[in-house]
Order: C-alpha cells, then structure tokens, then sequence
C-alpha cells in the first residue's frame, strides 16, 4: 500500500458507515447500496457527487475488514463500533496506520497521557525522509492531515478533545479482539490498546 493523503477527503463517517454496514448485513450488492446512497440520499449529503464518492470510501473500508467486524459496527454498541471504524481507516491508510502505531500507541507504552503538537510534527519530518511521497506534499497538506488524525481518533473516543489530546483507553470487547486475532489483524489491537 502507498502513502496517502486521502484522509483530507475522506473523514470518520460513524452514522454513514453503520448504516453501510447495515445494508451489507442485509445482503443488498455494492451497487443497491451506492443507490441508496445516491438517489435515497441515506447519508444526508449535500448532493450525489458527494455521497458517491464518500460511500466509495466507507465501501473499500468495509470491505477490508472480515465479515463478523462489519456486523460489530452495524449491530454493536457505539464503542465498539466507533473502535472499529477506526482499525478500518488504519487498515485502508498507511501512513495513518503508522501514525497510531508509531505516535499514539508509543505514548500508551512510555505511560504519557497528551499527544503534543510536537508529537505530530515529529512523525511527519520523520516520514519526509523516509517517502518522497510525503516530502513532496504541501505544508497545507499536511496540516489538514494532522487535524483529521487527531479528529479521528477523539471520535473513536482515544482522545479526550481535539485540542489537549488527553489519551483515553481503547474499549475493544473479547469478540472484536478474537476476530482481529483469527483474521492476522492483532496488529491493528495493538495500535490501539498499546499491548505487545
């Protein structure tokens, strides 16, 4: 997988991703859903070009993740759901995966409790002399991905807010965590919950 920076675009989408994964739970085709997204407007989008590009997006998530996890976000409580969302972006985002694993799950092990702007910026210098890919983006470019990083996970409820990013623990239930572990994801556990 390549860096990316589409996470610009392409936000956190909790209701928007549950109900896609509702109507994959109910055996509707990637098409019958890209139409009710589109002509039935589910996602409450501004208009059509919106929410097909957005239900694009949440698709390729969803469809990366093992069937029971779907059925979590669509049936389960918020936590769990909002828990996976987020593995589901790691697991469709390279260098938002590193971003946990490296920034957010470094400071669960070292006991810190605030991800600092410092924090940020060091990972993202850090990344420019490792990607040609990264160093080539725009200083706005990067700016707008350390905001919806640290957005996301305050709405995966990791973060206590967006602005002094006080580190909460992450709720993953023992069936979420098994299906992780049957299916070679208990990296993406990991990121999240800082063990190992």
């Amino acid at each position: 997988m390549e860096y990316s920076a589409g996470l610009m675009s392409h936000m956190f989408w909790l209701a928007e991703t549950r109900i896609t994964a509702e109507k994959m739970c109910d055996g509707l085709s990637q098409d019958a859903i890209r139409e009710l997204a589109v002509s039935e407007n589910i996602f409450q989008m501004k208009n059509t070009t919106r929410a097909s590009r957005n239900f694009s997006a949440i698709y390729n998530r969803l469809s990366n993740m093992p069937f029971p996890l779907v059925e979590m976000i669509a049936k389960g409580d918020a936590a769990i759901a909002k828990v996976l969302v987020l593995i589901s972006m790691m697991k469709t985002d390279k260098l938002f995966f590193e971003f946990i694993y490296e920034v957010y799950r470094g400071k669960i092990i070292l006991g810190e409790k605030i991800i600092a702007s410092r924090d940020i910026i060091l990972f993202f210098n850090e990344k420019e002399t490792q990607s040609e890919v990264i160093a080539s983006w725009s200083d706005t470019t990067k700016k707008k991905l350390k905001q919806v990083y640290i957005r996301s996970l305050f709405e995966a409820g990791l973060l206590s807010d967006t602005k002094e990013c006080k580190i909460l623990p992450a709720y993953v239930d023992y069936r979420a965590r098994n299906v992780l572990e049957s299916n070679d994801m208990t990296i993406y556990y990991y990121a999240i919950t800082g063990e190992k």
